[in-house]
């Protein structure tokens, strides 16, 4: 049956809108009555050419299971269609944003890259057979509101059997399908979908739409010579005629994207003069290595693909706080490739995020700098360095090493982003503002430049106008990055400038993070989630202890205890709120928790010293006992850094010297 809009379809699924329609059939959005998601809906017509399996898509889609691509929920049919019920992706086609006339950074263009990568990587590894995509083009991709990329149609997606010779029919957009699926010999592989990618690639970062006959692309740099080298090097051998130049999987040209600064003729000069030191050896070498260069080249394929795995499995370990598994995995990767960069600044970025910003620092000057050929001239380097100085509040630091990645990259709009900001915060506003002109220059988006020009207006004391920037931000971006950073910097506005902003309490702060708790991405992010936790213990302390935002704010402590957020500071939180609440023996158990984690960190034991002085007190005269009270005073002495002249404990020891002048203690 023909579907229409607002009717209802399979007696659950009233017909929203049209999203799209092409040569396998018309897609509509469709909303669970029962439920009220979301759902798309695919009709395929049963009178489609009959040498086209219907059902191939959704067989294959079946099997799939990444957070890049739709997942099959349903399968349905009748006389003339089949429906495929599939998650509806938010966001809109590549497509429409070109012919809309939007470009788009190098760096979101390559981030986009590095995206699609990891779907190629999935697809064409699945057992037993490799799946590969054969249709990618900008209208099979969908930038969602959170500026991630999805992929989202398998109307000619095939299974790579490795004893077919060529594919049994040639399918594709004739624009951006390689040689071999338009009438050639050969079957498609994943080089076919390598291919597609670098035209779309093309048509993504130029605007313009590739060429049809001849095969093949211009250099894009001579469309745009401001683009880089290295990223022109990436298409030009992605969209090679003769599928053995190109890359010849999805990990090698992950490698590549993400090493980009090194493909430029200046880095390439540095390696070729090395190279030639060796080159007589080489030359007398040549007929054996003649014999050998197959298998050496296979083993190499397979070892940056373990490195690449290994990498990208850490990345995803830290991004979840599991900083222990993501180190054991960095390590093999540097066992397997010791001169990669990428490792080694995973294990950098982790250090960031563990809040160990002095090792983070010492690490990439001392170990990484030193020990690792060429890895002064990754910027990204620089840049962890810029943002380990920031968090510790030494802006001039931060400048030299944002100043340093900006130099060595082809213009990164994040660099000049922080750059600006630190400038503020040390002061140099001419300099700042100097660095928000590049940055205005680099990266249209009115979003950035607003959050940037409201962190200037902070350091210069305008927090009003700050206030508005930032808000402008918000409703001007769907940019992941740019609203949390906004919602960040509001809510710590209203944290630290209560009196400027006519503010008196914490709700403005707590609306502010909720808000950001339910738009985000990632809606448990743990710095939300802990601004979250001390507003809630701000307010209840503001209306007087207030016992059930007492519990809010335990809660989202405990949440990021639960996730592995580990830190000796919000086990300390949780146990003050308790004590605040009386909850005495729930403060206790926490506490000794603590310091069974961390049995060097002297905060905890000076809580627990507090905490039975104030138990004990409760007590009547006779019944009180302060012996737990000095043993724990002893353990926060012997773990402290300057005995009693240490901040946390100087009131606890004047605490036992009233003891001791009271009796009540030896």
């Amino acid at each position: 049956m023909e579907l229409e809009i607002n009717k209802i379809f399979d007696g659950k699924y009233k017909i929203i809108d049209v999203l799209g329609e092409g040569g396998m059939g018309k897609v509509y959005r469709v909303q669970n009555t029962n439920l009220g998601n979301y759902w798309a809906v695919k009709q395929v017509s049963k009178q489609t050419n009959g040498s086209i399996d219907l059902l191939a898509e959704p067989n294959i889609m079946k099997k799939l299971n990444h957070p890049s691509l739709p997942r099959i929920f349903d399968i349905l049919e009748d006389h003339d269609y089949i429906y495929i019920v599939l998650d509806y992706v938010e966001g809109i086609s590549l497509d429409k944003l070109l012919l809309s006339g939007r470009s788009f950074s190098e760096q979101q263009v390559i981030e986009w890259a590095k995206q699609i990568c990891d779907v190629y990587n999935y697809l064409h590894k699945l057992k037993p057979h490799p799946i590969i995509y054969r249709d990618m083009k900008p209208s099979n991709l969908m930038v969602t509101p959170n500026n991630d990329i999805k992929v989202i149609d398998f109307g000619i997606a095939r299974e790579y059997k490795v004893d077919s010779r060529s594919d049994t029919m040639y399918l594709g957009t004739e624009e951006y399908a390689a040689p071999e699926q338009k009438g050639g010999t050969a079957q498609t592989d994943e080089r076919s979908d390598i291919y597609s990618l670098g035209v779309t690639l093309f048509h993504t970062i130029t605007g313009k739409r590739p060429y049809e006959e001849p095969y093949g692309v211009l250099p894009i740099r001579s469309l745009d010579p401001s683009l880089s080298e290295g990223l022109e090097y990436i298409i030009e051998k992605c969209t090679q005629l003769d599928s053995d130049q190109r890359y010849q999987n999805a990990s090698s040209l992950l490698h590549d994207l993400k090493n980009i600064d090194k493909l430029s003729k200046s880095y390439k000069k540095q390696r070729l003069a090395k190279r030639i030191r060796v080159s007589g050896l080489v030359a007398s070498l040549t007929f054996f290595s003649y014999l050998t260069l197959a298998g050496i080249d296979q083993l190499r394929e397979e070892k940056v693909l373990a490195y690449d795995n290994l990498v990208s499995e850490a990345t995803a370990n830290i991004d979840r706080s599991q900083f222990p598994q993501a180190k054991e995995k960095l390590e093999k990767a540097m066992d397997l490739i010791p001169d990669n960069i990428s490792a080694y600044q995973q294990v950098a970025r982790s250090l960031i995020l563990e809040g160990k910003y002095e090792e983070a620092i010492n690490y990439i000057t001392n170990e990484v700098f030193k020990n690792v050929a060429d890895s002064e001239l990754d910027s990204e380097m620089y840049y962890l360095i810029g943002t380990a100085a920031f968090e510790m509040k030494d802006y001039e630091e931060a400048i030299q090493g944002f100043e340093k990645a900006a130099k060595l990259s082809n213009g990164n709009s994040k660099y000049y982003r922080d750059l600006a900001i630190s400038y503020a915060r040390a002061g140099d506003f001419q300099k700042a503002n100097e660095s928000l002109s590049k940055l205005e220059k680099l990266d249209s988006d009115k979003a950035l430049n607003l959050y940037v020009t409201g962190e200037i207006q902070i350091a210069q004391s305008n927090y009003n106008d700050a206030l508005n920037s930032f808000k402008e931000a918000l409703g001007a971006s769907d940019d992941e990055t740019i609203k949390y950073k906004s919602f960040i910097a509001l809510a710590n506005l209203y944290k630290h400038f209560q009196k400027e902003l006519n503010d008196d309490n914490v709700n403005q702060r707590i609306a502010v993070l909720e808000k950001a708790s339910h738009e985000l991405k990632n809606k448990n992010d743990v710095i939300i989630t802990e601004l979250l936790a001390e507003a809630y213990h701000d307010k209840a302390v503001y209306e007087g202890n207030n016992r059930d935002l007492f519990v809010k704010s335990i809660e989202k402590f405990q949440f990021l205890l639960d996730q592995g957020y580990q830190r000796p500071y919000i086990y300390l939180n949780i146990a003050i709120i308790y004590q605040l609440m009386q909850e005495y023996s729930e403060s206790e158990k926490v506490l000794l928790k603590m310091i069974e984690l961390y049995p060097n960190n002297h905060t905890g034991y000076v809580q627990l010293a507090l905490l039975y002085i104030e138990m004990e007190n409760q007590k009547p005269i006779d019944d009180r006992n302060y012996d737990k009270v000095v043993k724990y005073y002893e353990l926060a002495i012997k773990n402290s850094p300057d005995g009693t002249n240490t901040p946390e404990i100087v009131p606890l020891h004047k605490l036992i010297v009233e003891l001791r002048e009271k009796g009540w203690i030896k």
